[in-house]
């Protein structure tokens, strides 16, 4: 049987203060030393000169302050944490290479706000023009942001868009291919042998949290996974926690929020697997970053809690 040994912790950080663990404790001595000398100097007004001949280093460098000292300091150690690795990896599970996920895309019902690309082709151009086909959005990723929207078709609150000779044309609540199919037998009845061509051209979505590069994505395809998506993003960073992403899908004034798990393969074959317009990710942080980010302030409160029991000690010892 073939055993495969991995490291139990992804930062080496820490094994590499155990390994020179002597400089560790030298460490601690001159922090020891250092809050001597400081109590000296706070004590120096206050207390008469013979009194300051108590032998304060005797005090402030006993064995329980060295090991308060050590304590403390294997302490902010311990908050800054070890991360399994298997936190890091992504679709953990059997290894079996034949193994197939069929993820279910959900349907993209169409909502108010959202812009539609409307084209139209043939031979005779002539007749097309009252349809304006010079005047409509070119769904491609040469076209700008700003004339997507200026020359879009904007689906109305009511649910419908507003298409020059055909009229009003239902697309709230209908996926884009209904809305072509519509607008397709439409245009048969004023022009022959024309075909129609609808694109959502407003498919955005926005990532958020622990990724290289947190943005708002626009999609110039019918489809997006979220592989894709964190792709764009730069991938997840160190800090990110692969098993709590957070997927926020608003759909007809509801919002809903999944949390997905990264590391699980099961995710391959989810319908959270390919996402919609309009959705947005966050990556949160893992606990062992919100630990690192206040171990300065940890830092200074054990430093008062230091000097605070030195200079007691340091009292009760002159009151004898």
């Amino acid at each position: 049987m073939k055993v495969q040994l991995e490291p139990a912790c992804s930062s080496y950080k820490n094994i590499y203060i155990v390994l020179n663990f002597p400089i560790f404790l030298s460490a601690v001595d001159r922090t020891c030393n250092f809050v001597s000398n400081f109590a000296a100097i706070l004590l120096l007004p206050i207390c008469p000169t013979p009194a300051l001949k108590v032998p304060l280093q005797a005090v402030t460098s006993t064995s329980s302050l060295r090991l308060f000292v050590a304590s403390t300091c294997l302490l902010l150690l311990c908050l800054g944490g070890c991360i399994p690795r298997k936190k890091f990896v992504y679709f953990q599970g059997s290894d079996r290479s034949d193994t197939t996920y069929y993820p279910l895309r959900q349907p993209y019902p169409l909502q108010p706000g959202d812009l539609l690309s409307i084209k139209f082709s043939g031979p005779d151009p002539v007749a097309l023009a009252p349809f304006g086909t010079d005047n409509t959005a070119q769904s491609n990723a040469q076209a700008s942001n700003t004339q997507l929207f200026v020359q879009g078709y904007s689906i109305s609150d009511s649910g419908f868009v507003q298409v020059p000779v055909l009229g009003k044309i239902q697309a709230g609540g209908r996926t884009v291919a209904q809305v072509d199919q519509e607008v397709q037998q439409m245009l048969n009845q004023f022009v022959k042998n024309a075909v129609s061509k609808v694109r959502m051209v407003s498919f955005k979505i926005s990532v958020l949290g622990e990724v290289r590069n947190p943005n708002t994505l626009y999609v110039y395809n019918d489809k997006l996974t979220i592989l894709e998506a964190l792709g764009y993003a730069g991938d997840l960073t160190d800090a990110a926690n692969r098993q709590r992403i957070k997927l926020i899908r608003s759909r007809f004034g509801k919002v809903n929020v999944y949390t997905i798990d990264i590391t699980s393969k099961r995710l391959l074959g989810s319908d959270l697997f390919y996402l919609q317009p309009n959705d947005v990710l966050y990556v949160e942080p893992i606990g062992a970053k919100t630990d690192r980010l206040n171990l300065p302030t940890l830092s200074i409160l054990l430093s008062a809690a230091t000097t605070v029991l030195v200079l007691v000690s340091i009292i009760l010892s002159l009151r004898k």
